[in-house]
Order: C-alpha cells, then structure tokens, then sequence
C-alpha cells in the first residue's frame, strides 16, 4: 500500500482546455514533473490523474490532466488536495529546513515543541501581516493557539509522518 504526501492544492480552471491553477509546495515542484500522475483523493480514496502537460511559476502551476477537457471537469475538484505517492518523492533533494516561500499545505500536520514535550496538530494556515501563523486548537481549555511558522524556530519538517519539529520559546504553549 502506498503512502501518499500533500504537494498543493486545485485553485479553479485555467482557459477553456481543461487546464487548471494549482499552488504546489516549491519543495516537490521537481517531483512533479518526473511523475506520471498525480493524485486527487476522493470520497478517501487517492485516485491517479495522468499528466499532460505541467508549466510552472514559483509555487502556481498551470496543470493539464489527460481526463480533463472543458472548465467543467475541473470545476467539482477545485479546492482538492494533490498528492504524490512518497516512493515518487526524491527525499535527498528537500531541504531540512524549507523557507517561508515553501508553506502551501500544512493542515493536519502535528507540531511537536522539542521545549515543552507539547504535540499540536494545525487546524489551519493563516496569513498575518509580515508573519504566517499555524493555528492549532489546546487539548486543555480548546482555545486557539497561533504559532509563527518562522524558519527559527523550525528544526525538522518530516513530510512522510506530517510531523514539523520546532523549539519553541517558552511559554508559547
């Protein structure tokens, strides 16, 4: 059985082709291109759509699938995942620690603070001004907690356990 890693997500369709917009995590832009397929889950299942044609800038990528032909195929996929399966990811190519540039797609996974023993998952990705901010949900009273995604503080991004690694100033958590 395969194991699947969030590259990006479908934005909406692109011309009249079936083309459509994807923001891509810059770390697996390269992969992307070698593969065959790309995976979109559906109902849970990840489900393989064969590439035509990819062309990309920075994080955005114009995507072309050989299944899809008019707007209207994209359309019921706009907002979905895309994945590649981990064995089409080369891993000695990504950085230990990616730059902000390279956050797309981080929901679900687990922060674990090396500081206070403390284990997060992101409920969401928000964008501040000057500071883009994980924002997870306390085990304890269930309130918000916000936390800086800031290269600083980030000390390994595991993309196959979804797991980010930070040391976290005290009392943050």
């Amino acid at each position: 059985m395969f194991k699947y890693i969030n590259i990006g997500k479908i934005l909406k369709s692109h011309h009249s082709n079936g083309e459509l917009v994807a923001t891509i995590n810059h770390d697996f832009i390269e992969d992307m291109h070698k593969a065959k397929a790309i995976f979109i889950e559906i109902d849970g299942l990840n489900v393989p759509f064969f590439i035509e044609q990819i062309d990309c800038d920075d994080t955005v990528c114009t995507i072309k699938f050989e299944e899809f032909n008019r707007p209207e195929d994209v359309k019921k996929y706009n907002n979905s995942i895309l994945s590649l399966r981990e064995t089409d990811i080369d891993w000695q190519t990504k950085p230990q620690q990616p730059s902000l540039s390279n956050y797309s797609d981080f929901v679900d996974f687990e922060i674990f603070d090396t500081n206070s023993k403390n284990k997060l998952i992101i409920e969401s990705i928000e964008q501040f001004p000057h500071q883009l901010m994980a924002k997870t949900i306390s085990d304890k009273d269930k309130t918000d907690i916000f936390i800086p995604l800031i290269p600083e503080f980030i000390e390994e991004v595991d993309y196959v356990n979804k797991i980010i690694t930070m040391s976290l100033p005290e009392g943050m958590i």
